[in-house]
């Protein structure tokens, strides 16, 4: 009882922290939660087969997608910046 209290403590702090949509392993019947206005979407981790249902309000998801277009965008012009690929590793020599 106190481990199952404390890990929802720790995942109450965690999702007020985070900017993305939370996720909670909370299992609901149907009529507990008001989802009205609110964006479900699904997600499928990386490496993973099993996917998820994540739900938002609108406000949060237009969020997220704007930080994570920050992110790529930051992340391309980082990979232009580098255009000369090439890198010499311990023992070759410069042509």
């Amino acid at each position: 009882m106190i481990r199952t209290c404390i890990l929802t403590l720790i995942v109450a702090l965690i999702s007020a922290c985070s900017v993305s949509p939370s996720i909670s392993r909370t299992k609901t019947t149907l009529g507990e939660v008001d989802m009205a206005g609110l964006d479900c979407r699904r997600d499928q981790p990386a490496g993973s087969h099993i996917g998820r249902t994540i739900c938002a309000s609108p406000e949060a998801w237009s969020k997220y997608e704007s930080e994570e277009g920050s992110k790529s965008q930051a992340m391309l012009g980082e990979i232009q910046d580098n255009t000369d690929n090439r890198k010499l590793y311990p023992g070759m020599r410069a042509d």
